[in-house]
């Protein structure tokens, strides 16, 4: 999804079916010549992708998204499987992203991986739309316990929404 002009950018997984390439080789050369030189991928275009931690993958799977500037950026659990630095990283990234204007939809099981400026949130339960508005109405502990059918208890802090699950 690097082209140029593409409206929709992903962060789905490149095909690994040689960890020994490098990533010039393997994804970075669909880059934009322009963004190849920008400081963030540096440090990654001599690498193999068998050396790449799980952050430093999700890394290079988002700068692959943005480079054709995408005016949509579509990301399925961006954080998972991250510790807290590099989940506070790619969240960093996110955040930056969304300073530029660029709409994003982001799918997560995590408040805290949601950013703190949200516009709208919609809650899912098998599949259909139980609530959808302000984060502030919708990221509540009652709407959330109906979602996931058991207590929750949400709480708002510096900006980021945590919650907690209760089987009572």
């Amino acid at each position: 999804m690097c082209q140029k002009n593409k409206k929709l950018g992903t962060t789905s997984e490149p095909n690994l079916t040689n960890p020994h390439n490098s990533l010039k080789t393997h994804f970075l050369q669909s880059f934009p010549q322009s963004y190849r030189r920008s400081q963030e991928i540096q440090h990654f275009k001599t690498r193999r992708i068998a050396t790449l931690s799980t952050g430093e993958m999700m890394m290079c799977l988002l700068l692959r998204a943005v480079a054709g500037e995408p005016k949509l950026l579509l990301l399925d659990e961006p954080a998972s499987g991250l510790d807290m630095y590099n989940r506070a990283i790619v969240l960093d990234f996110i955040k930056r992203l969304s300073n530029d204007k660029r709409a994003i939809l982001s799918v997560t099981h995590h408040l805290e991986e949601l950013p703190e400026e949200l516009d709208l949130v919609a809650v899912l339960k098998h599949g259909r739309q139980l609530r959808t508005g302000a984060p502030e109405n919708v990221l509540t502990d009652s709407v959330l316990s109906e979602t996931f059918s058991c207590r929750v208890e949400v709480i708002k802090s510096k900006g980021r929404y945590l919650a907690n699950a209760f089987l009572e």
